[in-house]
């Protein structure tokens, strides 16, 4: 599996990535066949502090992991970031650049501090991080299910804001929070991968 895209395999459908905090998690990953990893702000301050809180864990934190994993396995890496820790837009680009830099191939960002991040302050964050991606790179956002029709609303923003962000979607369109035939993803949340060339679910 080496060398294989998070944007590669959302193309072949869904797929299932394993929360990881360290090598050995991400060892038992590639044993037992997964074809990529999550790394969790909350189970890494879990695994390093013992405490479960992505507020427990620092940038820092996130960034010496990132890289430990990925020096040891050729796995493709989703780091989450939570909402950045931050208001400013400018500071989540700069994690985000620092994060893919120690190998990560994409970054989970969350639309959510208990309630859903309203203005521009959030779509604000998530073009930054897009322009810190790149073309080669996989964004995704996370919103709670708390009102589905509005957390696909707020999905469907966040794929206008990518383009606008200058990564212009191709391939078949769908509404975020559906699969390819049409099923809306149910869960805690709702997740909606921005590769460059399509957007996908999980």
């Amino acid at each position: 599996m080496g060398n294989v895209k998070l944007g590669e395999l959302l193309r072949q459908g869904q797929v299932i990535l394993p929360s990881v905090y360290d090598c050995i998690s991400a060892r038992a990953a590639w044993l037992t066949g997964y074809p990529g990893m999550y790394l969790s702000r909350s189970v890494l301050a879990a695994s390093l502090h013992g405490v479960e809180g992505e507020e427990y864990v620092s940038t820092e934190e996130i960034l010496w992991m990132t890289a430990r994993i990925t020096a040891y396995s050729t796995l493709p890496l989703l780091a989450g970031i939570g909402n950045g820790g931050t208001r400013s837009a400018k500071a989540v680009g700069v994690m985000a650049e620092r994060i893919f830099a120690q190998g990560a191939d994409g970054i989970l960002l969350d639309d959510w501090e208990g309630e859903w991040i309203e203005g521009e302050s959030f779509l604000e964050k998530l073009q930054a991080v897009v322009q810190a991606a790149g073309p080669c790179r996989l964004v995704a956002v996370r919103t709670a299910l708390k009102d589905l029709q509005k957390a696909a609303e707020r999905c469907e923003k966040a794929h206008r804001a990518r383009c606008c962000a200058g990564r212009p979607e191709t391939g078949k369109k769908r509404l975020p929070g559906q699969d390819a035939g049409g099923k809306i993803c149910r869960g805690k949340a709702l997740v909606s991968f921005l590769s460059q060339t399509e957007a996908g679910t999980l």
